[in-house]
């Protein structure tokens, strides 16, 4: 069975090959709800709408575009007096802010990333585990994760250095009751340690 177009202008054809039929079939469909001419006046209206509409929208892109140029070319002139402001006072932050800016701010040195988080096994099996954890919300960015593993209570060592918040570690020691952790490190240095998992593979 046929379906009616979700779109406007398959319905628009449609109801175009209505009116020839009904028009040419007249026999066949002598008092139809809605008749042809009644019909086309409709189909009429709605070209009309459609047409107002594409207008307007028209309008409204030359409108935005316009917005843009004036925009850009205010921002670009408001740049060129920061500058000139910066080298006339030469930085001086209580100068700038009489024309709503400010000095250069000193850098900040980099801080080492706080504590990874919530560090879950995703998965396990036959000398595997897919860890997932969540990064720091304090401290510095972090440059990457390293997955560290211990076994006995014994000394972290590094199993596996990650770029991203999971990581599927394969050749595990099978057998054995593993703890791991996750540590993010930055030039700056190495965050706290997570919680430890713990599994045996």
């Amino acid at each position: 069975m046929a379906t009616f177009p979700e779109d406007e202008v398959g319905a628009l054809e449609l109801v175009r090959k209505m009116i020839r039929g009904l028009t040419d079939n007249s026999a066949i469909y002598p008092a139809p709800p809605t008749g042809p001419l009644d019909l086309a006046e409709k189909v009429h209206a709605c070209e009309m709408a459609r047409e107002e509409l594409a207008t307007i929208q028209s309008r409204l892109k030359q409108a935005f575009d316009t917005k843009e140029t004036v925009m850009a070319d205010l921002i670009d002139h408001a740049k060129g007096n920061l500058r000139y402001a910066e080298h006339t006072v030469d930085f001086d932050d209580a100068k700038l802010s009489m024309i709503g800016w400010g000095g250069r701010r000193p850098p900040q040195p980099l801080m080492a990333p706080g504590q990874a988080t919530h560090l879950k096994a995703a998965g396990q099996g036959d000398g595997w585990i897919a860890l997932g954890w969540r990064r720091p919300t304090d401290g510095g960015k972090v440059a990457y994760y390293c997955i560290e593993c211990r076994k006995d209570e014994g000394h972290w060592q590094l199993a596996h250095t990650a770029m991203e918040t999971e990581a599927t570690l394969t050749e595990q020691e099978r057998g054995k009751t593993l703890e791991y952790r996750v540590v993010a490190v930055n030039k700056a240095g190495r965050g706290e340690g997570s919680n430890a998992v713990t599994a045996v593979l």
